[in-house]
Order: structure tokens, then sequence, then C-alpha cells
């Protein structure tokens, strides 16, 4: 259905339904916009939070810095299969980081 399919359908109803639907919509708009816009927080790993505090302390300046870091934490922790990447990956969905070619801005205080 496209949108002037609707707008005649919704131009037939009466001003409180009418009401009604505007608030619907609206409220469908943003839920959608909310869990688009924004990754849910239960989504986020234990490492990732252990990491984040760290990485916040320590601050390296460079990418091959912050990958050593993460890889020295992670194994000092006990995590054996420690996603490097994807914890970096995570620091940047979440804007903690930055990364400008190989240097790292942080985003967070």
């Amino acid at each position: 259905m496209n949108f002037n399919t609707v707008k005649d359908m919704a131009s037939q109803l009466d001003h409180q339904d009418k009401l009604k639907l505007a608030s619907l919509l609206i409220q469908m708009a943003l839920s959608d916009h909310q869990t688009q816009a924004k990754p849910s927080q239960t989504a986020v790993s234990g490492d990732y939070q252990y990491c984040l505090e760290r990485v916040l302390k320590s601050r390296p300046n460079r990418l091959p810095a912050l990958e050593n870091y993460l890889e020295a934490i992670l194994s000092f922790k006990g995590a054996n299969t420690a996603d490097i990447n994807g914890i970096i990956k995570e620091l940047q969905l979440y804007k903690a980081i930055r990364l400008d070619g190989e240097t790292v801005v942080y985003l967070m205080d």
C-alpha cells in the first residue's frame, strides 16, 4: 500500500479517528526510531564493559597500541578467545572512540 492510498483512506475518517490514527503513527515512528538509533544496552558484553573502563583510563593513542592493550587485559582477565576487533567495533558503535586512520580519538571522558 502506498502513501496516497493511505492518505485517501484516512481522509474518510472522522475527526476523532484521525487523531487516534495520528497518535498511533507517531508512537510507531518513535518506537522504530528508538530501536534503530540506539542499540540495546543488554547487548553489551561483559568484556566490553571491562575493556571500556580500562581503555578510558589508559587511553592508547594508536590502533596497534589499543589492540595490544586489549589483548593484554583480556588475557590477564582469563579470556581465551578474545575478539579484539569486535571489542573495537563495539567501542566505536557506542561512541567511546573514533578511529582516524591509525589514531584513536576518545569521545568519552
